[in-house]
Protein backbone atom coordinates (compact mmCIF):
# COMPACT_ATOMS: atom_id res chain seq x y z
CA UNK A 1 0.00 0.00 0.00
CA UNK A 2 1.26 3.08 -1.18
CA UNK A 3 0.31 6.55 0.88
CA UNK A 4 -0.86 8.06 -2.30
CA UNK A 5 -3.36 4.92 -2.04
CA UNK A 6 -3.92 5.70 1.50
CA UNK A 7 -6.85 8.03 0.06
CA UNK A 8 -9.02 4.89 -1.04
CA UNK A 9 -8.23 2.32 2.07
CA UNK A 10 -10.20 -0.09 3.26
CA UNK A 11 -8.99 -1.06 6.14
CA UNK A 12 -7.58 0.89 9.20
CA UNK A 13 -4.08 0.26 8.74
CA UNK A 14 -4.22 1.35 5.21
CA UNK A 15 -5.54 4.41 5.54
CA UNK A 16 -3.14 5.72 8.05
CA UNK A 17 0.08 4.27 6.16
CA UNK A 18 2.34 7.41 5.90
CA UNK A 19 0.48 9.05 8.40
CA UNK A 20 2.88 9.70 11.41
CA UNK A 21 5.12 10.66 8.93
CA UNK A 22 3.17 13.23 7.17
CA UNK A 23 1.92 14.80 10.82
CA UNK A 24 5.72 15.21 11.72
CA UNK A 25 6.24 16.79 8.22
CA UNK A 26 3.41 18.88 8.55
CA UNK A 27 4.78 20.22 12.06
CA UNK A 28 7.90 21.04 10.64
CA UNK A 29 6.28 23.01 7.66
CA UNK A 30 3.46 24.83 9.71
CA UNK A 31 6.65 25.98 12.46
CA UNK A 32 8.99 27.60 9.58
CA UNK A 33 5.80 28.36 7.75
CA UNK A 34 3.90 30.61 11.05
CA UNK A 35 7.83 32.04 11.45
CA UNK A 36 8.85 33.68 8.40
CA UNK A 37 4.83 35.56 8.91
CA UNK A 38 6.00 36.56 12.26
CA UNK A 39 3.55 34.33 14.12
CA UNK A 40 4.73 32.98 17.52
CA UNK A 41 2.57 29.96 18.53
CA UNK A 42 2.61 27.79 21.75
CA UNK A 43 2.61 24.62 20.83
CA UNK A 44 1.96 22.66 17.46
CA UNK A 45 0.78 19.03 18.18
CA UNK A 46 -0.08 16.17 16.06
CA UNK A 47 -1.90 12.88 16.43
CA UNK A 48 -3.18 9.66 14.17
CA UNK A 49 -6.52 8.83 15.01
CA UNK A 50 -6.74 5.86 16.76
CA UNK A 51 -8.64 2.51 15.08
CA UNK A 52 -11.04 2.38 17.99
CA UNK A 53 -12.25 6.17 17.45
CA UNK A 54 -12.05 5.59 13.86
CA UNK A 55 -14.61 3.33 13.46
CA UNK A 56 -17.19 4.53 16.34
CA UNK A 57 -17.14 7.71 13.56
CA UNK A 58 -17.74 5.74 10.74
CA UNK A 59 -20.69 3.58 13.26
CA UNK A 60 -22.18 6.83 13.76
CA UNK A 61 -26.09 7.00 13.51
CA UNK A 62 -25.95 9.99 10.95
CA UNK A 63 -24.02 7.90 8.03
CA UNK A 64 -21.84 9.90 7.19
CA UNK A 65 -18.95 7.92 6.49
CA UNK A 66 -18.68 5.00 4.13
CA UNK A 67 -15.21 4.09 5.51
CA UNK A 68 -11.78 4.64 6.76
CA UNK A 69 -10.74 6.84 3.52
CA UNK A 70 -13.65 9.16 4.30
CA UNK A 71 -12.34 10.53 7.50
CA UNK A 72 -10.84 13.88 7.46
CA UNK A 73 -9.41 13.64 10.62
CA UNK A 74 -7.75 10.74 10.75
CA UNK A 75 -4.28 13.14 10.95
CA UNK A 76 -5.30 15.65 13.46
CA UNK A 77 -2.95 18.38 14.48
CA UNK A 78 -3.53 21.32 16.86
CA UNK A 79 -2.03 24.73 17.16
CA UNK A 80 -2.46 27.06 20.21
CA UNK A 81 -1.57 30.44 20.25
CA UNK A 82 -1.18 32.71 22.67
CA UNK A 83 -3.39 35.27 21.75
CA UNK A 84 -7.21 35.35 20.29
CA UNK A 85 -6.22 37.47 17.41
CA UNK A 86 -4.02 34.82 16.29
CA UNK A 87 -5.95 32.10 16.10
CA UNK A 88 -7.56 34.03 13.15
CA UNK A 89 -4.21 35.44 11.77
CA UNK A 90 -3.13 31.32 11.49
CA UNK A 91 -6.18 29.99 9.96
CA UNK A 92 -5.69 32.85 7.50
CA UNK A 93 -1.99 31.38 6.25
CA UNK A 94 -3.19 28.14 6.65
CA UNK A 95 -6.37 28.90 3.74
CA UNK A 96 -3.23 30.74 2.03
CA UNK A 97 -0.52 27.97 2.11
CA UNK A 98 -2.65 24.75 1.66
CA UNK A 99 -5.68 24.02 -0.31
CA UNK A 100 -8.56 23.90 2.74
CA UNK A 101 -11.72 22.09 2.24
CA UNK A 102 -14.32 24.64 2.80
CA UNK A 103 -17.26 22.33 3.58
CA UNK A 104 -15.54 20.71 6.10
CA UNK A 105 -13.30 24.24 7.93
CA UNK A 106 -15.48 25.73 10.22
CA UNK A 107 -15.35 27.86 13.57
CA UNK A 108 -17.04 26.82 16.44
CA UNK A 109 -17.38 30.08 18.51
CA UNK A 110 -19.42 31.68 15.59
CA UNK A 111 -22.46 28.80 16.20
CA UNK A 112 -22.86 30.13 19.61
CA UNK A 113 -25.07 32.53 20.36
CA UNK A 114 -24.91 35.88 21.63
CA UNK A 115 -25.66 34.81 25.03
CA UNK A 116 -23.83 31.50 25.23
CA UNK A 117 -20.19 30.56 26.15
CA UNK A 118 -18.17 27.38 25.80
CA UNK A 119 -15.97 25.85 23.18
CA UNK A 120 -14.32 27.91 20.83
CA UNK A 121 -11.66 26.83 18.24
CA UNK A 122 -10.99 27.15 14.07
CA UNK A 123 -11.02 24.05 12.46
CA UNK A 124 -9.39 23.70 9.43
CA UNK A 125 -9.61 20.84 7.20
CA UNK A 126 -7.11 20.58 4.33
CA UNK A 127 -4.50 19.16 1.78
CA UNK A 128 -1.14 20.33 1.05
CA UNK A 129 -2.23 22.13 -2.30
CA UNK A 130 -0.56 21.26 -5.94
CA UNK A 131 2.42 23.34 -5.84
CA UNK A 132 3.75 22.16 -3.07
CA UNK A 133 3.07 18.45 -3.71
CA UNK A 134 5.11 19.05 -6.97
CA UNK A 135 8.28 19.45 -4.59
CA UNK A 136 9.86 15.71 -3.95
CA UNK A 137 9.40 16.24 -0.02
CA UNK A 138 6.06 16.30 -0.12
CA UNK A 139 5.23 14.55 -3.76
CA UNK A 140 4.42 11.10 -1.52
CA UNK A 141 1.86 13.01 0.32
CA UNK A 142 -0.37 14.31 -2.24
CA UNK A 143 -3.40 12.54 -1.99
CA UNK A 144 -3.40 12.98 1.84
CA UNK A 145 -5.48 15.30 3.92
CA UNK A 146 -5.55 16.57 7.62
CA UNK A 147 -7.58 18.53 9.84
CA UNK A 148 -5.79 21.22 12.42
CA UNK A 149 -7.55 22.83 15.32
CA UNK A 150 -6.25 25.92 16.10
CA UNK A 151 -7.38 27.62 19.90
CA UNK A 152 -6.05 29.85 22.27
CA UNK A 153 -4.43 28.12 25.61
CA UNK A 154 -7.17 29.34 27.40
CA UNK A 155 -9.41 27.72 24.87
CA UNK A 156 -7.09 25.11 25.14
CA UNK A 157 -8.16 24.93 28.51
CA UNK A 158 -11.51 24.63 28.78
CA UNK A 159 -11.30 22.13 26.15
CA UNK A 160 -9.44 19.97 28.58
CA UNK A 161 -11.81 20.54 31.58
CA UNK A 162 -14.50 19.77 29.84
CA UNK A 163 -12.77 16.58 28.58
CA UNK A 164 -12.11 15.64 31.77
CA UNK A 165 -15.68 16.29 33.27
CA UNK A 166 -17.11 14.40 30.43
CA UNK A 167 -19.76 17.42 29.82
CA UNK A 168 -20.24 19.47 27.52
CA UNK A 169 -21.94 23.20 28.38
CA UNK A 170 -24.79 21.82 25.98
CA UNK A 171 -25.03 18.39 28.45
CA UNK A 172 -24.31 19.54 31.77
CA UNK A 173 -26.93 18.95 34.00
CA UNK A 174 -29.37 21.83 34.56
CA UNK A 175 -28.28 22.42 38.51
CA UNK A 176 -24.25 23.01 37.37
CA UNK A 177 -25.19 24.35 33.68
CA UNK A 178 -25.48 28.68 34.62
CA UNK A 179 -21.75 28.14 36.72
CA UNK A 180 -20.31 25.59 33.74
CA UNK A 181 -21.33 29.05 31.45
CA UNK A 182 -20.40 31.55 33.59
CA UNK A 183 -16.85 30.03 33.85
CA UNK A 184 -16.64 29.85 29.92
CA UNK A 185 -17.71 33.29 30.05
CA UNK A 186 -14.62 34.26 32.66
CA UNK A 187 -12.12 32.46 30.62
CA UNK A 188 -13.18 33.77 27.41
CA UNK A 189 -13.68 37.15 28.96
CA UNK A 190 -9.28 36.95 30.19
CA UNK A 191 -8.54 36.04 26.32
CA UNK A 192 -9.63 38.90 25.11
CA UNK A 193 -8.08 40.72 28.14
CA UNK A 194 -4.58 39.36 27.83
CA UNK A 195 -4.96 40.53 23.62
CA UNK A 196 -5.90 44.41 25.19
CA UNK A 197 -3.23 44.17 27.73
CA UNK A 198 -0.65 43.02 24.77
CA UNK A 199 -1.80 46.01 22.45
CA UNK A 200 -1.37 47.99 25.46
CA UNK A 201 2.39 47.21 26.37
CA UNK A 202 3.24 47.68 22.23
CA UNK A 203 1.66 51.09 22.42
CA UNK A 204 3.91 51.57 25.43
CA UNK A 205 7.14 50.00 24.49
CA UNK A 206 6.37 52.39 21.19
CA UNK A 207 5.91 55.55 23.11
CA UNK A 208 9.21 54.24 25.45
CA UNK A 209 11.32 54.25 22.58
CA UNK A 210 10.38 57.62 21.05
CA UNK A 211 11.02 58.42 24.84
CA UNK A 212 14.79 57.45 24.34
CA UNK A 213 15.26 59.17 21.05
CA UNK A 214 14.01 62.55 22.74
CA UNK A 215 16.00 65.24 24.34
CA UNK A 216 14.32 64.70 28.11
CA UNK A 217 10.93 63.29 29.68
CA UNK A 218 10.02 62.61 32.80
CA UNK A 219 8.79 59.05 32.02
CA UNK A 220 9.02 56.35 34.54
CA UNK A 221 12.10 54.10 34.20
CA UNK A 222 10.48 50.61 33.57
CA UNK A 223 11.42 47.39 31.85
CA UNK A 224 10.34 48.88 28.45
CA UNK A 225 11.72 52.22 28.89
CA UNK A 226 15.44 51.12 30.04
CA UNK A 227 15.32 48.19 27.24
CA UNK A 228 14.60 51.35 24.66
CA UNK A 229 17.50 53.32 26.54
CA UNK A 230 20.07 51.08 26.12
CA UNK A 231 19.20 50.46 22.49
CA UNK A 232 18.46 54.27 21.70
CA UNK A 233 19.40 56.66 24.05
CA UNK A 234 22.11 58.51 22.20
CA UNK A 235 23.98 59.65 26.17
CA UNK A 236 24.00 56.15 27.13
CA UNK A 237 25.34 54.68 23.72
CA UNK A 238 27.86 57.54 24.08
CA UNK A 239 28.65 56.23 27.57
CA UNK A 240 28.94 52.54 26.44
CA UNK A 241 31.73 53.76 23.44
CA UNK A 242 33.36 55.69 26.56
CA UNK A 243 34.16 52.79 28.74
CA UNK A 244 34.82 50.42 25.74
CA UNK A 245 37.31 52.74 24.34
CA UNK A 246 39.25 53.37 28.22
CA UNK A 247 40.03 49.69 28.01
CA UNK A 248 40.16 48.75 24.69
CA UNK A 249 36.84 46.58 24.40
CA UNK A 250 34.60 46.89 21.17
CA UNK A 251 31.38 46.74 22.31
CA UNK A 252 28.97 43.64 20.72
CA UNK A 253 24.79 44.36 20.14
CA UNK A 254 23.37 40.89 21.69
CA UNK A 255 20.07 40.25 22.37
CA UNK A 256 18.11 42.06 24.96
CA UNK A 257 18.52 40.12 28.08
CA UNK A 258 15.63 40.67 30.26
CA UNK A 259 16.86 39.22 33.15
CA UNK A 260 20.16 41.29 33.31
CA UNK A 261 17.92 44.74 32.45
CA UNK A 262 15.45 43.73 35.66
CA UNK A 263 18.56 43.83 37.74
CA UNK A 264 20.16 46.99 36.21
CA UNK A 265 16.16 48.58 37.00
CA UNK A 266 16.49 47.12 40.27
CA UNK A 267 19.78 48.29 41.08
CA UNK A 268 18.90 51.75 39.87
CA UNK A 269 15.57 52.04 42.08
CA UNK A 270 17.60 51.03 44.78
CA UNK A 271 19.56 54.37 44.43
CA UNK A 272 16.94 56.68 44.13
CA UNK A 273 16.61 56.92 40.29
CA UNK A 274 13.29 56.58 39.07
CA UNK A 275 13.22 58.24 35.47
CA UNK A 276 14.66 58.76 32.78
CA UNK A 277 15.35 62.29 33.38
CA UNK A 278 17.16 61.15 36.48
CA UNK A 279 19.62 58.15 34.65
CA UNK A 280 20.17 60.74 31.93
CA UNK A 281 21.42 63.56 34.48
CA UNK A 282 22.56 60.60 36.70
CA UNK A 283 25.31 59.19 33.25
CA UNK A 284 26.46 62.81 32.71
CA UNK A 285 27.51 63.64 36.26
CA UNK A 286 29.36 60.49 36.99
CA UNK A 287 30.93 59.63 33.64
CA UNK A 288 34.12 61.00 34.89
CA UNK A 289 34.56 58.91 37.90
CA UNK A 290 33.59 56.01 35.76
CA UNK A 291 36.09 56.53 32.88
CA UNK A 292 38.81 56.55 35.66
CA UNK A 293 37.75 53.90 37.67
CA UNK A 294 37.03 51.44 35.34
CA UNK A 295 40.52 51.06 33.85
CA UNK A 296 41.36 49.82 37.02
CA UNK A 297 38.74 47.67 37.54
CA UNK A 298 39.04 45.96 34.74
CA UNK A 299 43.00 45.49 35.82
CA UNK A 300 41.84 43.13 37.88
CA UNK A 301 42.49 40.57 35.07
CA UNK A 302 46.16 41.21 36.37
CA UNK A 303 45.37 38.94 39.59
CA UNK A 304 44.26 36.20 37.74
CA UNK A 305 40.70 37.64 36.98
CA UNK A 306 39.48 36.64 33.43
CA UNK A 307 39.09 39.73 31.18
CA UNK A 308 36.41 40.16 28.82
CA UNK A 309 37.33 41.29 25.26
CA UNK A 310 34.49 42.40 24.34
CA UNK A 311 31.73 44.62 26.30
CA UNK A 312 27.63 44.11 25.70
CA UNK A 313 25.73 46.88 24.73
CA UNK A 314 24.23 48.80 28.31
CA UNK A 315 27.89 48.10 30.27
CA UNK A 316 27.85 52.11 31.02
CA UNK A 317 25.17 51.45 32.94
CA UNK A 318 27.07 48.44 35.22
CA UNK A 319 29.37 50.82 35.95
CA UNK A 320 27.52 53.88 37.06
CA UNK A 321 25.14 50.90 39.39
CA UNK A 322 28.91 49.76 40.38
CA UNK A 323 30.30 53.71 41.41
CA UNK A 324 27.46 54.67 42.81
CA UNK A 325 27.01 51.99 45.17
CA UNK A 326 30.75 52.04 46.00
CA UNK A 327 30.14 55.48 46.61
CA UNK A 328 27.26 54.88 49.14
CA UNK A 329 29.40 52.28 50.72
CA UNK A 330 32.01 54.74 51.50
CA UNK A 331 29.43 56.84 53.06
CA UNK A 332 28.33 54.12 55.35
CA UNK A 333 25.24 53.16 53.62
CA UNK A 334 23.61 49.78 53.07
CA UNK A 335 25.42 48.09 50.68
CA UNK A 336 24.55 46.41 47.38
CA UNK A 337 28.09 45.08 46.73
CA UNK A 338 28.67 41.54 46.90
CA UNK A 339 31.49 39.82 48.91
CA UNK A 340 33.30 38.89 45.45
CA UNK A 341 33.71 42.57 44.77
CA UNK A 342 34.60 43.54 48.33
CA UNK A 343 37.61 40.12 48.22
CA UNK A 344 38.30 41.89 44.78
CA UNK A 345 39.45 45.40 46.48
CA UNK A 346 36.69 46.96 44.81
CA UNK A 347 36.37 49.85 47.23
CA UNK A 348 40.52 50.33 47.31
CA UNK A 349 40.01 51.10 43.87
CA UNK A 350 37.19 53.56 44.40
CA UNK A 351 39.23 55.38 46.72
CA UNK A 352 42.12 55.29 44.62
CA UNK A 353 40.19 56.98 42.10
CA UNK A 354 38.31 59.39 44.68
CA UNK A 355 41.96 60.50 45.26
CA UNK A 356 42.55 61.00 41.70
CA UNK A 357 39.42 63.05 39.68
CA UNK A 358 38.17 64.37 43.28
CA UNK A 359 34.76 63.96 45.23
CA UNK A 360 31.97 62.33 43.14
CA UNK A 361 28.84 63.97 42.94
CA UNK A 362 26.33 63.82 45.20
CA UNK A 363 24.28 60.90 45.69
CA UNK A 364 20.13 61.00 44.95
CA UNK A 365 18.77 61.89 48.51
CA UNK A 366 21.65 63.54 49.80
Amino acid sequence: MTIQGAAEAATYSEAVTGMEEFGVALKGLLREMLSHHGVDVHTIDHRVKEERSAKLKIDSPDGSYGGFSDLHDLLGLRITCYFADEVDRVAEIIDEEFDPDPTKSEDKGSKLGLKEFGYRSVHRVAGLGGKRTDLAEYARFKDLRFEVQIRTVLQHAWAEIEHDLGYKAETIPEPMRRRFSMLAGVLELVDYEFQSLRKELDTYEDKAEKAAKSPATDMALDIATLSSLIRSDETIMALDAAVGASVNRRLRVRPDDLRTTENRLRQFQQLGITTISELRNAVEEWKGHMLAFVPKWIARGDRGEPVPGFFPRGIGLYYLFLVMTLESTRQGRPSGLTRRMMDLGAPEMWRETIALVGEPPSLPGS
